[in-house]
């Protein structure tokens, strides 16, 4: 069933979908939809920053792969920092940001990493095929790495008591980012945290360009959050139109806001997005400064792109190089890709890569692949040509940067340590 142009559409059909599905992300999308080049909207801001391994007991094995950077034991990495500067944005309220690093767990989100298998075999494995416990452990590796740039720092120096004035709020299923657990490693607090059961519901109405929308939240635990005193929402969840992440946050004010005589003292939201898009990022922050509620974003390397017209799948940017941290990463998705580098979701099912990798693989050919008459064993021997010597002599790039976390912990489990060395420095 095909949806009606949009162009066909009548000014105000954001407006109408709100009031039909409860939720003020249509309006907001509609404004964005509309909103010319928003990629020029864009200031990018480079920094660079230290950070450390949380587990003394990792620090020695990791850190043979990353001496390059190393500073006493630190990893010193680039970072970029996004501002969006929306037309008509309130001038009271920041600009939207979104805070980007570069790091292999980032690079695994978006482009890929070394792969090792128990018979010693290693090869380069882009993140739709890099699924199940090592993906996830990365993005916790990831997060411990956001939560230590000084933008986030700053947010906590921000507020007196971050175990009263913050609350970190996991979106269904759990998508493993262990905020929480990042945050007491580094300063020793137990930030309250739960859990909103927030999903979408198909839609064939012709006047729904998503076809689909957020279903209602019936139950939120709010045990030990402060609704007087809570002034910061960090949401934890990949996102890709942004839909979910605002049917969450305008569940948590209504709390807040009943709990609270009718008020909320919120003034930031924080999202910790593995994959996240300027799209999503635009559409939040347009419902949050409604409320008087600055939004930043801490991501990986690269801010994507929310194609219409569902704003589902989320490739990278095509020539848009103030939007990712180091823009010769994409000339190994295109040598995986080809003419789709920017076309195809980068983890297509999101959910099943971290938590089931058999749906994962069904799924990418499901979803995406077959359209284009390609498998996953496609996808597979593609990235097979991905070797160490052609990274650096074809794409200027080191492939030390793509040793994860998983990585080296796939070579430690398996007994693989020194074959990884051997191939990555040779």
């Amino acid at each position: 069933m095909k949806h009606e142009a949009l162009e066909n559409f009548p000014p105000g059909w954001g407006e109408r979908l709100s009031n039909r599905y409860n939720s003020d992300f249509f309006k907001f999308a509609e404004r964005i939809w509309n909103e010319p080049n928003l990629p020029e909207k864009v200031t990018s801001i480079p920094f660079i920053y230290d950070y450390r391994i949380l587990d003394p007991l990792r620090t020695a094995t990791y850190l043979q792969f990353r001496n390059r950077r190393q500073n006493d034991d630190a990893m010193r990495t680039n970072g970029l920092e996004l501002r969006i500067n929306l037309a008509n944005f309130p001038k009271d309220i920041p600009p939207p940001r979104i805070i980007l690093i570069d790091t292999p767990e980032s690079r695994a989100m978006q482009t890929g990493r070394w792969k090792v298998f128990p018979n010693g075999q290693i090869f380069f494995c882009p993140p739709r095929l890099d699924l199940g416990i090592p993906a996830q452990h990365d993005i916790r590796e990831l997060t411990t790495q956001l939560a230590q740039t000084q933008c986030f720092l700053r947010t906590i120096e921000d507020l007196g008591d971050i175990e009263s004035e913050m609350v970190i709020v996991d979106l269904v299923r759990d998508p493993r980012i262990e905020l929480q657990d990042a945050i007491y490693s580094l300063y020793g607090k137990t930030v309250p945290r739960t859990q909103v059961d927030v999903h979408h519901v198909n839609d064939d109405s012709l006047d729904n360009p998503f076809k689909r929308y957020p279903a209602d939240i019936n139950d939120l635990k709010m045990e030990g959050v402060n609704p007087t005193c809570c002034k910061v929402i960090i949401d934890c969840d990949p996102s890709a139109s942004g839909m979910q992440m605002e049917k969450a946050d305008e569940k948590l004010l209504e709390v807040i806001r009943r709990q609270n005589g009718g008020v909320n003292n919120i003034s930031k939201v924080v999202f910790f997005s593995p994959i996240s898009t300027l799209e999503a990022v635009s559409i939040n922050a347009l419902s949050l400064a409604e409320d008087g509620i600055a939004l930043t974003v801490f991501s990986s390397i690269s801010i994507n792109h929310a194609t219409k017209p569902l704003m589902y799948w989320c490739p990278p940017f095509y020539n848009q190089d103030h939007l990712i941290t180091d823009p010769k990463v994409l000339r190994i998705t295109e040598a995986i890709y080809g003419d789709l580098a920017y076309v195809l979701d980068p983890w297509c099912n999101w959910a099943a890569k971290r938590l089931s990798p058999a749906q994962a693989l069904k799924d990418s050919e499901k979803f995406e692949l077959s359209e284009h008459g390609l498998k996953n064993e496609d996808i597979l021997n593609n990235a097979l040509s991905i070797t160490p010597e052609r990274m650096i002599n074809e794409f200027n790039l080191d492939p030390r940067d793509f040793v994860s976390f998983a990585t080296i912990e796939e070579a430690s489990l398996f007994g693989r340590l020194e074959e990884l060395n051997r191939i990555i420095n040779s």
